[in-house]
């Protein structure tokens, strides 16, 4: 079973807003949406990577951390 999307709902205030974009199997890398779905849906293709980053007035003032689990060998850092 692979990932197809995925989807962040951050509780974020002041201005700030989270843009997502997925690498996705024979398309590549898609391009960045802001606060919705990265990635495909009802098209079985597998998310390969993705990345999140902050954007708009206030994003200068936060961090974005995350890390994956990746099979056969745990925790990434």
């Amino acid at each position: 079973m692979a990932i197809e999307a995925f989807e962040v709902k951050p509780d974020i205030n002041n201005n700030v807003s989270l843009s997502l974009q997925a690498h996705v199997q024979d398309l590549g890398w898609l391009s960045p949406v802001t606060d919705s779905v990265a990635g495909t849906t009802g098209q079985a293709k597998q998310l390969e990577a993705f990345k999140i980053s902050l954007v708009g007035d206030s994003a200068d003032n936060y961090d974005v951390y995350y890390r994956a689990h990746v099979a056969n060998i745990g925790w990434m850092e």
